[in-house]
């Protein structure tokens, strides 16, 4: 309680009395002149007001305010009362003004880390190997692909492990094992590494896998005139018989001074003799001529070969193209024929093979050549096979296209014999003759032979027959080979040949392999008018195109990645799975993964373990402990360290 005095106490005393002797003090706090519960004192002419804790002013009519000094800490709002005050905390505080920070870390989220207290947070400094707001996530160390040379990455806690391809080592399988370390490479040469294998560089001279061999140069006989061949590395040496000398036993005299090879062929000396070995291109025995690389008849369908030095072009024909003329343009794709025809690519162009009886370029035409007969003197016309043409059959003594010549059989053939006077009559002849003969004559050029009682034709290449009348058909026996058609004419045919052969009797079967038919080193067989390629193993496809992707068939089980390479392949395994197709589950517990006695429990390609209490992890590598523990023996090993 305070005591204030009321300023009337100043005043004069004399003020404050009563009665008639103003023997009575007036009693100034009869009115309870203090409020708030203040304890009046009554004074002469005035009052003091003692006030309750709270209150002040000369009738206690001030509440004193608590939160001027500021009491509330760390940002919290101070509410005045009577005598005393309260704090209205933000989060994160508490206690009376607000001074304590409350323990977010009491729960222990952090669940692989040490947690550090904040302002309502905290933060969680994570163990080794995990990151995460509550250090929840395992970093997979293997996303950075640290494994070099195709080492495989398996993801570890706080780490990784490679396992390396052969011929390669380290943490990171960054170390390429020097296969030349052993020095394989013999007599001089160079060892250059590879992964898991090395390769001999051989200095001139050698050969072989680590340059063992040493090149037999005497191999090619090239002492002349009997000499004997030594054979040196990189070298030889000729040792001569008498008469003969220098490198090779060439001693005679030099043929090469006069320098007889021309453009610019290099001369070798010989006994009584030299040798040009020419330039590509270039032939003969002073390499005087130009090789013509046309001569092997290169340019195939009718293509024109211009011979260059060494090389040559084809100038193919319309409708061909290629290196050598060997792609005809295929001219029936538009399908022209008409009525059933069948269309055969020509060379830019192409003809109709019609059924009879249509004719015409597109088969759109009937035709019938002997409509009418042109044939005369009753000569028999005939259809060609492809009704495009007649034949005129002529009778004896007539000739021509359509039989419309007579033949002067006296002045083709004499057939008139001792003395005999031939005349010519319309289709034949006749013989007057000298007194004491008489005989029939030969036709068609035919030679007669005067026998006893009798006479032979001896006829003229083409005909036969007792009077030389037949006209022997060329076709009869068949020249023709692999299906072509014969065209008879007198003592000759011709041969038309079938797509794919050439040839006077359609003998040989055209070659449609060229250098580009098949691809990726495929082997080229020649078929009729068309080709197979035999593919590498790899390689598929008409021409070999195509590389097989042994991936094709998804040999890679359980998800897997199938890397397709040239003849196998390889499966990217995911977590938890082995094997060349990724077929087998790995056996994570009996690696015994688990820490401080937990137990392994293995499902499917995956595994957990159950830890015992107070640990914690996914192998129950982590002890559970709070922070203050934490603290405290972080501070145990810093004093054992300091």
């Amino acid at each position: 309680m305070s005591d204030l005095v009321f300023k009337g106490e100043k005043e004069d005393r004399r003020r404050g009395f009563t009665g008639t002797q103003c023997e009575i003090d007036i009693d100034e706090c009869q009115s309870n002149p203090c409020l708030n519960g203040g304890i009046c004192h009554d004074l002469i002419n005035t009052f003091r007001c003692t006030c309750a804790i709270g209150f002040t002013g000369n009738r206690c009519q001030i509440n004193i305010d608590d939160c001027v000094s500021g009491p509330c800490r760390n940002g919290g709002i101070c509410h005045d009362s009577i005598a005393s005050y309260t704090c209205q905390c933000p989060l994160g505080f508490t206690s009376t003004n607000c001074e304590t920070n409350i323990n977010d870390c009491q729960s222990s989220p952090c669940h692989h880390g040490e947690c550090i207290d904040g302002e309502n947070s905290f933060t969680c400094n994570c163990h080794h190997g995990f990151t995460g707001y509550l250090c929840q996530t395992q970093i997979n160390e293997c996303e950075s692909n640290p494994c070099q040379y195709g080492g495989l990455c398996e993801d570890l806690i706080d780490g990784y492990q490679c396992r390396c391809r052969p011929g390669t080592s380290g943490p990171n399988c960054e170390i390429n094992v020097n296969e030349c370390y052993s020095n394989p490479c013999r007599n001089g040469a160079t060892c250059e590494d590879g992964i898991n294998r090395y390769s001999c560089k051989c200095i001139p001279g050698f050969t072989g896998i680590h340059c063992e061999t040493n090149i037999n140069e005497c191999a090619s006989n090239p002492c002349a005139n009997g000499g004997v061949c030594m054979d040196l590395v990189n070298g030889f040496r000729c040792e001569c018989p008498r008469g003969y000398y220098d490198a090779r036993c060439l001693s005679d005299v030099d043929e090469c001074s006069s320098n007889p090879c021309m453009n610019s062929g290099t001369c070798e000396d010989g006994v009584n003799q030299f040798i040009c070995h020419c330039l590509p291109g270039y032939g003969g025995k002073r390499c005087e001529l130009d090789v013509d690389e046309c001569s092997s008849n290169p340019c195939q369908h009718g293509g024109l070969c211009r011979d260059h030095l060494n090389a040559y072009t084809c100038e193919c024909l319309p409708g061909y193209s290629g290196t050598n003329c060997e792609t005809n343009v295929d001219d029936c794709m538009s399908n022209p024929c008409k009525n059933g025809g069948s269309c055969i690519d020509l060379v830019n162009d192409y003809s109709c093979v019609c059924e009879l009886p249509h004719t015409g370029r597109d088969c759109q035409d009937k035709l019938d050549p002997c409509a009418p007969n042109r044939c005369q003197h009753s000569a028999r016309c005939s259809p060609s096979s492809n009704f495009m043409d007649f034949a005129c059959t002529c009778g004896l003594g007539y000739t021509g296209g359509l039989c419309d010549e007579d033949v002067d059989e006296c002045v083709v053939s004499s057939p008139c014999r001792n003395g005999a006077t031939c005349r010519n009559t319309n289709g034949s002849y006749h013989c007057v003759c000298s007194k004491g003969y008489e005989g029939l004559p030969c036709q068609n050029g035919g030679t007669c032979l005067d026998g006893i009682g009798d006479y032979t034709c001896l006829c003229v290449d083409g005909f036969g027959g007792k009077h030389c009348e037949v006209d022997i058909d060329e076709c009869d026996s068949n020249p023709c080979q692999n299906g072509a058609t014969c065209n008879q004419y007198v003592n000759s045919y011709t041969c038309t040949c079938p797509l794919g052969f050439s040839g006077i009797t359609c003998q040989t079967n055209d070659e449609d392999c060229t250098d580009s038919s098949c691809m990726n080193a495929g082997k080229c067989v020649d078929g009729i008018n068309n080709y197979t390629c035999i593919c590498q193993p790899g390689y598929t496809g008409s021409n070999c195109q195509y590389r097989i992707n042994e991936c094709d068939s998804h040999p890679c089980l359980n998800g897997a990645t199938c890397m397709d390479q040239i003849k196998y392949y390889s499966c990217h395994c995911p977590y938890g799975y082995t094997g060349k197709r990724c077929e087998s589950i790995v056996e994570w517990c009996s690696t015994e993964p688990c820490m401080n006695q937990a137990t392994c429990n293995q499902t499917g390609n995956m595994y957990q373990c159950l830890c015992a209490p107070g640990w914690t992890g996914k192998v129950c590598d982590v002890e559970m402990v709070s922070c203050k523990d934490a603290a405290i023996r972080k501070s145990e090993r810093l004093s054992v360290v300091l």
